[in-house]
């Protein structure tokens, strides 16, 4: 059972604060800009003078009536509530009461979600994804800007020895990797996608930036295009499992994101999804961080929580629980 002691060792392997806090202020930036982005389409899809008639979808989409949102909202609701999600944004960029901005921020994210159903997409998927974890993750310990106003002097150097629990973070890094993993195994399954003809149709579509750009000439070029996303895509979870053994396939990883989500970026309006998805670069790369930022390893803080003692007592009886597990069968046959 040594290998399950190992694997226990490695998921349980803390991890530096302040690539964790870089990553909790992107969250608040792109957070912030998503809910100025609901605030100016309220005329348009959540207000009741918009396009969508909303009894009718909570009537035929049941589960969409358990939100903040009952009978016929005023527009001023809509207002406060986004404008609450900004300044919580900004609370969480300055490191204030994370957890509990977070929690209220996602109430409404997903009352959102469930009010402007039909036309919800990718981008609100991945925003509401952001919000949850964020929720889990060891957040606000570092970078926090109160902390750094009452003393600035000695603050850092006490952020630098700070460590978090690395378990949600891994398990996150496994969500992002199954994001990938799904979207890109999906595309192998696509007659549009095979033929190649798929990234061509899509940047001849309305969301493109630039739809009458892509003619018929470049065809050829969006054909390898269209087949290398799909292969990039679903082999970048094994490349960035692999980017700690293997320096090229660290590299590989950073580059294939980097060149993925800012190809979308520049040649679609899909711009949440994509810049979420390469702010977890931060968290992949934290350990090239971490030394980069010179954190250091001696005296070092260790921050715990109550779910990540539990997680580690359970880890810790497993490899015993197993081990007695599969002797006992091995005496039963």
């Amino acid at each position: 059972m040594q290998y399950l002691t190992d694997l226990r060792t490695r998921i349980l392997r803390e991890s530096f604060a302040i690539p964790v806090d870089i990553f909790r202020i992107l969250v608040g930036i792109l957070s912030c800009a998503y809910f100025v982005t609901l605030i100016c389409e309220i005329p348009d899809f959540s207000g009741s003078d918009g396009l969508l008639d909303h009894q009718l979808l909570r009537k035929i989409f049941w589960f969409t009536q358990w939100s903040l949102f009952f009978g016929s909202p005023d527009t001023w609701v809509f207002y406060t509530l986004f404008g609450f999600g900004c300044i919580g944004s900004i609370a969480i960029i300055l490191g204030v009461r994370v957890k509990s901005f977070t929690f209220l921020m996602f109430i409404i994210e997903v009352s959102t979600y469930r009010w402007n159903f039909v036309v919800m997409n990718v981008e609100d998927a991945v925003m509401h994804l952001l919000l949850f974890w964020l929720l889990l993750l060891p957040v606000g310990h570092t970078l926090v800007f109160g902390e750094w106003l009452r003393d600035r002097a000695n603050c850092m150097a006490r952020w630098r020895r700070i460590t978090v629990p690395g378990l949600p973070l891994r398990c996150f890094l496994g969500n992002i990797c199954l994001i990938y993993l799904v979207a890109g195994l999906w595309k192998f399954t696509s007659p549009l996608w095979q033929e190649g003809a798929a990234l061509y149709c899509i940047l001849r579509m309305p969301m493109a930036i630039v739809p009458e750009f892509w003619n018929s000439t470049l065809y050829p070029y969006l054909k390898i295009a269209n087949h290398l996303g799909m292969i990039l895509e679903a082999f970048l979870p094994v490349i960035l499992f692999f980017r700690y053994r293997n320096r090229f396939c660290k590299w590989l990883a950073l580059l294939g994101m980097l060149g993925f989500h800012l190809g979308i970026i520049c040649t679609l309006r899909i711009p949440f999804a994509n810049l979420a998805m390469l702010g977890t670069v931060v968290l992949f790369f934290r350990d090239d961080i971490a030394k980069w930022l010179n954190l250091q390893n001696d005296n070092l803080i260790h921050i715990r929580s109550n779910f990540h003692q539990v997680i580690n007592r359970t880890l810790g009886v497993t490899p015993a629980l197993l081990h007695f597990y599969f002797n006992g069968c091995i005496l039963i046959l």
